[in-house]
């Protein structure tokens, strides 16, 4: 626990704050969250639409249409 616990602060030291400030503006989101996030995905500006970041995560959803169904799966 204390090894996570200094690891985020560090986190927090090296994170961009403006990116901070609005993940955390999201509910649900705190800094732990919003720490992670940045982690794994860095400077989400790279991504030029949310079809990429989806991709890059791996939720990236499929429309199945045939007549009057769609299904998302």
């Amino acid at each position: 626990e204390e090894e996570c616990q200094t690891a985020l602060q560090e986190m927090a030291k090296l994170a961009p704050k403006r990116d901070l400030e609005i993940l955390t503006s999201i509910p649900g989101i705190g800094e732990n969250t919003a720490l992670r996030i940045i982690s794994e995905l860095g400077d989400i500006r790279r991504f030029n639409n949310p079809n990429q970041l989806n991709a890059f995560v791996g939720v990236d959803p499929q429309v199945y249409e045939s007549g009057n169904l769609t299904a998302h799966l």
